[in-house]
């Protein structure tokens, strides 16, 4: 192992702080605008050199990221260039990464980086040539990571679009194999076999209604405070949910915002579309969140969920939404919308088979390549690591 000095991070750079930049105060232009997540427009003058590291100071707060151009930096970042250190910048980018920053935080209302902590962090300190012997193998590296990730991703993309047409043609089996949309000039009849039923959705739902529109408080424990950030496809997110007091939750005066088991909550706002079937413990729904509590007689519950999942019916559902800049799934609309399915218990026990059959068959491979990109995230970090602090031999650098 190298034996560099241990250095703190105060000695090394300074952390100097972003400006403020509404957006309305920006003027289009070539330079990037970056905040603590990330590019966010552009902007026609910097206030950093180029190239120039990016710290989160709020929010995304501990992020690093690197540019190698200047850019203007908002007030909610850190920012490194030249006049802040006389490191080699893309080693100290590297070296920022493997330190922990995200876990610096001493605010209580909004997380933020303490600059001050941040400063007492020690760092092993190579010389300027080794710095940038680092470099140039980490960029390299990673690279060569960061290639073969992208294209695992974009094979995971690929299997999801694959089963999304799939699942399309068999729940609209005389769709053009081509098309994945539920297309508004074609009538639905056209689309499904002659002896499949057509329904509105209403007609096959005890009620439908949305959660509550007043705040409700936030408790370590007692009820789940469901929202539409917390319905995913696969299931809701209960290990990220709020929850709210019992006594709130009793005050609700409705059942309307208190699904039940078997109930089907589906996303009216922001991200809209996304269906799944409630089976948890004690919750309630606010407005984001619309509840559907179907009959279960003409049409069985969990192929009318895999239904609504469906691509096609889901981008007929939002391309009924309504709202000018911002979109909703309004419930006078969602009942609206019909639905083609067998009408025998058979014949839907059968189609719901053939659905979860395609969906396991993708899903299997998805994992598998979520979790080789998990693996591959992890070694890229190990791989900064052991280069920023010496353990790993490169090139003229002893190990």
């Amino acid at each position: 192992m190298t034996k560099w000095p241990l250095v703190q991070l105060r000695r090394i750079a300074h952390f100097a702080y972003g400006d403020s930049l509404a957006d309305l105060d920006r003027v289009q232009g070539p330079i990037p605008v970056y905040g603590s997540n990330g590019r966010v427009g552009t902007h026609d003058a910097s206030n950093t050199g180029g190239p120039v590291l990016v710290i989160g100071r709020k929010g995304s707060y501990g992020k690093v990221q690197y540019s190698s151009q200047p850019i203007f930096a908002i007030d909610t970042t850190f920012y490194i260039d030249s006049t802040q250190t006389s490191a080699d910048l893309r080693w100290l980018y590297y070296a920022l990464s493997s330190i922990g920053l995200d876990s610096l935080s001493e605010d209580v209302g909004v997380p933020g980086l303490s600059r001050d902590r941040a400063y007492g962090l020690r760092l092993q300190f190579p010389g300027q040539i080794e710095q940038q012997e680092i470099a140039d193998y980490l960029d390299t590296e990673t690279a060569r990571i960061d290639a073969l990730i992208e294209k695992k991703r974009r094979m995971v993309e690929l299997l999801k679009e694959g089963e999304a047409r799939r699942t399309d043609l068999l729940a609209l089996p005389l769709l053009p194999s081509s098309s994945r949309r539920l297309p508004t000039d074609i009538p639905l009849e056209n689309q499904i076999p002659s002896d499949w039923s057509i329904a509105p959705l209403g007609s096959l739902l005890k009620w439908v209604t949305y959660g509550f529109t007043n705040p409700m408080p936030t408790t370590d424990e007692g009820p789940f405070l469901l929202t539409a950030n917390d319905i995913q496809d696969d299931g809701i997110s209960f290990e990220t949910a709020r929850h709210t007091s019992e006594y709130a939750y009793k005050s609700l005066l409705t059942d309307k915002c208190r699904p039940k088991r078997g109930d089907i909550l589906l996303t009216k706002d922001g991200s809209l579309g996304r269906v799944a079937l409630f089976d948890g413990p004690t919750s309630c729904i606010n407005q984001s969140v619309a509840l559907l509590r179907p009959y279960d007689t003409s049409l069985q519950t969990d192929l009318l969920v895999e239904l609504l999942r469906i691509s096609a019916y889901r981008e007929a559902l939002v391309f009924n939404a309504g709202g000018t800049t911002i979109k909703h799934l309004y419930v006078s609309r969602i009942i609206k919308q019909r639905i083609g399915f067998p009408p025998t218990r058979l014949g839907q026990t059968t189609l719901l088979a053939d659905i979860l059959k395609v969906k396991t068959a993708a899903q299997g491979t998805v994992s598998r390549l979520e979790l080789q990109i998990g693996l591959l995230v992890e070694h890229r970090q190990a791989l900064i690591t052991e280069a920023v602090s010496g353990t790993l031999e490169i090139g003229g650098i002893a190990a």
